[in-house]
């Protein structure tokens, strides 16, 4: 599915959410949800494809596929926490949009640890 329709199909969503939010907020709040759901699933094809394009480039140059998965966990993560954020926003709870904000960022810096443990060793031999 390209961009233009995706877009196309946000737009269109977010305005129906518009109308349905003076008669009936809790849907709108759940067409945005479903909405951003059933984008995700439309573009899983082309993660896939940019997973497999990152790992072909880890062979290329002979990087550690471990590292390489971290990294691509760690965007994935990034992904998932904001996507949670402006759900949590759009439903007007700033605040648990914060924890989860602040959640993605640990568990962020939980998964890349054993790379950045292995980039302090890499840069002390050297020293």
């Amino acid at each position: 599915m390209s961009l233009i329709q995706i877009v196309a199909l946000a737009v269109m969503c977010a305005m129906m959410a518009l109308v349905l939010k003076n008669q009936r907020p809790e849907l709108a709040v759940q067409m945005g949800i479903a909405a951003g759901a059933l984008i995700l699933l439309l573009i899983s094809n082309e993660l896939i494809n940019v997973i497999d394009q990152v790992n072909k480039i880890g062979d290329e140059f002979g990087v550690n596929g471990q590292q390489l998965m971290v990294v691509i966990k760690v965007i994935g993560m990034a992904y998932l926490a904001e996507f949670g954020v402006q759900i949590c926003k759009d439903s007007g709870e700033n605040a648990l949009a914060g924890k989860v904000e602040l959640a993605g960022k640990v568990m962020i810096i939980a998964v890349a640890l054993p790379v950045i443990s292995s980039l302090i060793s890499l840069v002390t031999s050297i020293l």
